[in-house]
């Protein structure tokens, strides 16, 4: 997944990058240039986990990852 900046003046950067950076060289936030679709087994089988269960969850996902 490859994020940009709000205020467009970066863009094409790996999860890593945008984590340890916090704000953009710009001023501007992080935002993914695309969103994944997660099918609604997906969610449902999230129901219920708790906040650190869901972070794995949702990092471990085959579109989190910066392939």
């Amino acid at each position: 997944m490859r994020y940009y900046s709000t205020r467009g003046g970066v863009h094409g950067l790996d999860f890593c990058n945008v984590l340890f950076s916090g704000f953009a060289l710009d001023g501007g936030m992080f935002m993914p240039e695309s969103l994944p679709v997660l099918s609604p087994d997906t969610l449902r089988s999230w129901t219920g986990l708790s906040y650190s269960q869901l972070v794995v969850e949702v990092a471990s996902h085959p579109h989190s990852s910066d392939a």
